[in-house]
């Protein structure tokens, strides 16, 4: 039966530098010029392709004339460590994005009162500024936004402030709201000129 190479084993085994000198070897050829290519002498190159290759426990290229061509293990490990490279230019760009501000992913929660003016607006200004950014709305009640903000599940909430338990906010008014109240027009309070607050 054939062994199955643990897993963990390989992993601590392997290392960056390795990787990278495996794709510059098919990049360029020879073992010389890959070493060049990565500031490193002949030797050093030779011994740490020879270290890969008994981490992986088969030889990887095999001589042709002055170069290297893969070998039917080196090609295997070559499909995924031509996906690695991939993978990690794509994490370098979102990394470099993320630090310039331009990507990412904001939650925000917001009260029904407030989509269809302030949310829109500042969504507009938002995106003109960062493209990339991924948005997510969520709407409710004040009290249900300022809950899932403690929860960390939004980074920040358009609503009312109910208590001042939420000092530990930042809390900017954006706009005064209007208020009606509705009332049967035979109500005693209608043949009122001035209502309290309190009388409501």
């Amino acid at each position: 039966m054939e062994r199955v190479p643990n897993v963990p084993a390989l992993l601590s085994r392997l290392r960056m530098r390795q990787i990278v000198l495996l794709l510059a070897i098919e990049e360029r050829g020879t073992l010389r010029a890959a070493a060049t290519q990565l500031n490193m002498t002949q030797s050093a190159a030779s011994k740490m392709l020879h270290e890969l290759e008994l981490a992986i426990g088969q030889a990887l290229f095999e001589r042709v004339g002055r170069g290297l061509a893969l070998t039917a293990a080196g090609e295997c490990v070559m499909e995924y460590f031509r996906g690695m490279r991939g993978t990690v230019s794509s994490l370098a760009r979102e990394l470099e994005e993320l630090r310039l501000g331009s990507a990412g992913k904001l939650f925000i929660g917001s009260i029904m009162a407030a989509s269809p003016g302030h949310l829109t607006d500042a969504l507009l200004r938002l995106k003109r500024t960062y493209p990339l950014l991924a948005v997510e709305i969520s709407t409710g009640t004040s009290d249900l936004l300022i809950e899932r903000l403690n929860e960390g599940r939004l980074d920040v909430v358009i609503g009312r402030m109910l208590t001042l338990s939420e000092r530990h906010y930042v809390f900017r008014p954006i706009g005064d709201e209007a208020l009606s109240i509705i009332a049967a027009v035979n109500h005693p309070l209608t043949r009122r000129k001035r209502i309290t607050f309190d009388a409501l």
